[in-house]
């Protein structure tokens, strides 16, 4: 079955679409505090994020970010 058919492949998309976006807003200084909360049980704290002020924000723990600056 070709992955575009498949509703799975189809909504796990969107929602890293969705994912992304709420992650760029919130590195861009327009971030949604409830919208920024979504995601964090699903964020990785091995993940590589470009700031530590946004990245705090995301992971929702300003003391422990875990971050690895991108470089």
């Amino acid at each position: 079955m070709e992955a575009r058919l498949d509703l799975r492949v189809r909504s796990a998309d969107i929602l890293a679409g969705i994912a992304r976006k709420v992650a760029s807003d919130e590195q861009g200084g327009r971030g949604d505090a409830r919208l920024t909360a979504l995601p964090r049980p699903y964020i990785d704290t091995e993940s590589v994020w470009g700031d530590a002020p946004s990245w705090a924000r995301l992971r929702g723990n300003a003391s422990n970010t875990g971050l690895r600056v991108a470089g």
